[in-house]
């Protein structure tokens, strides 16, 4: 049985949620791909903004919602309070222009913060292990 494709409307509404949990908590694809027992290349790739990559099916877009909705529900609700925050922008708040290109910078300064604090967590080993062998008689 072939999975039904999803419109267009849920994939930006999913992608748009999935980077509202990302900005917010921090969140990694792998961290959530592992919580929805999904290979992370998959995963990145319904993210990613090529037309011709993969959309997840309804059951991907269900147990996404599943496993974060009351995560989106108190970002909604934070927001609520404080007003309106937009993910992306172009040095104004009411920009009104295609956001595909914001999104798309957005994704790469996530990813090269990610590669940043993979660096960092490889240099806090090094020091460790030199630590440690420095105690060592």
């Amino acid at each position: 049985m072939a999975k039904k494709q999803i419109d267009d409307k849920i994939y930006a509404q999913f992608k748009y949620d999935v980077r509202l949990l990302q900005a917010e908590y921090l969140f990694t694809d792998q961290a959530i791909a592992d919580k929805l027992s999904l290979d992370p290349a998959n995963f990145s790739s319904y993210m990613s903004d090529n037309p011709q990559s993969k959309r997840p099916g309804k059951r991907i877009i269900n147990r996404f919602y599943k496993s974060f909705g009351d995560d989106l529900k108190k970002i909604r609700k934070q927001q609520q309070a404080d007003g309106p925050r937009v993910l992306f922008t172009e040095n104004t708040e009411d920009y009104q222009g295609d956001p595909i290109p914001l999104l798309k910078q957005q994704a790469e300064d996530i990813q090269d913060i990610k590669t940043r604090l993979s660096g960092l967590e490889d240099g806090i080993k090094i020091i460790r292990a030199l630590l440690e062998g420095k105690e060592k008689p």
